[in-house]
C-alpha cells in the first residue's frame, strides 16, 4: 500500500469511531458569518512564507474559504504567489466527524504557472478550555452567542489527493500529488490563534509550518 492510502486508511481507522460532539473542519473563530485572519510561515524553501485569508460560512453546512500567500526568494529566483479557492461542505446531522473540501490553487513561479485541483477529507475535534467550558456546536455549525463563547482547542487534518498541470513555454506536465494540512489553535469567541502544518510527500517532502491569527465578524 502507497504511502498516501495509508495515511488515508489510518486517519479513518482513528477517527470513524469517534462520535464528537463539535466539529473543527477548519481552525477558525466561533462566530456565524466568517473571519478574515494572517499566516505567517517558515517553508522548506528557505524562505520566510507571508499569507492572509478570509472564510465565510452560509446555511452552517457550506464554507468558503480564500488564501493567498508569498514566498519570496533572492533575486535569481522569481517570486512565488499563491492563491486558493475552495469549500468545506459538513452537514451537523452526520455522525462521520468530518468535512469534504474541494478547491482550485493557481502558482506563478516567473514563467512556470500551475493549476492545482485538490480534492480531500478534514476531520477535527474541539476539546473545551477552563472550568465550567461545555463543547458547542463547533465552528461549522457557527455558534450564535459570542460574546458567552468558552475557550476551545481546535484540531483538525486534511489529507487531500490533487490533479495538477504545469506549464513552462508551451510544455505541459500532469500529476497527482498527495499533500496534508492541518492545524491547532485555540478559539475564544471572535479571536482564533494557533499554529499550522502543510507537508507534501509528493513534492520532494516540502513543507511549511506557519503561525496563523483570525478574527471572526
Amino acid at each position: 500500500m502507497r504511502l498516501p492510502l495509508r495515511l488515508f486508511a489510518l486517519a479513518g481507522a482513528i477517527l470513524i469511531p469517534q462520535r464528537l460532539p463539535a466539529q473543527a473542519c477548519v481552525g477558525a473563530p466561533q462566530t456565524a458569518n466568517g473571519w478574515a485572519g494572517l499566516r505567517l510561515a517558515i517553508a522548506s524553501v528557505k524562505q520566510g512564507l507571508f499569507g492572509a485569508e478570509g472564510g465565510w460560512r452560509t446555511g452552517g453546512m457550506v464554507t468558503a474559504r480564500a488564501q493567498i500567500d508569498r514566498v519570496g526568494f533572492d533575486d535569481q529566483t522569481p517570486t512565488r504567489m499563491r492563491v486558493q479557492a475552495g469549500v468545506l461542505v459538513r452537514d451537523a446531522a452526520w455522525q462521520f466527524p468530518a468535512c469534504f473540501t474541494g478547491s482550485v490553487r493557481y502558482t506563478h513561479l516567473g514563467e512556470l504557472n500551475i493549476i492545482t485541483v485538490p480534492i480531500g477529507v478534514a476531520v477535527g475535534w474541539e476539546v473545551p478550555l477552563g472550568a465550567g467550558a461545555t463543547g458547542g456546536a463547533g465552528p461549522g455549525a457557527a455558534a450564535g452567542a459570542v460574546s458567552g463563547a468558552k475557550p476551545s482547542l481546535i484540531s483538525h487534518i486534511e489529507p487531500r489527493l490533487a490533479y495538477r498541470r504545469s506549464t513552462l513555454k508551451g510544455f505541459h506536465d500532469v500529476s497527482l500529488p498527495f499533500s496534508v494540512v492541518g492545524g491547532s489553535g485555540v478559539s475564544w469567541g471572535r479571536m482564533y490563534g494557533g499554529v499550522d502544518l502543510e507537508w507534501s510527500p509528493s513534492e520532494s517532502h516540502t513543507w511549511a509550518f506557519g503561525l496563523r491569527a483570525a478574527v471572526g465578524f
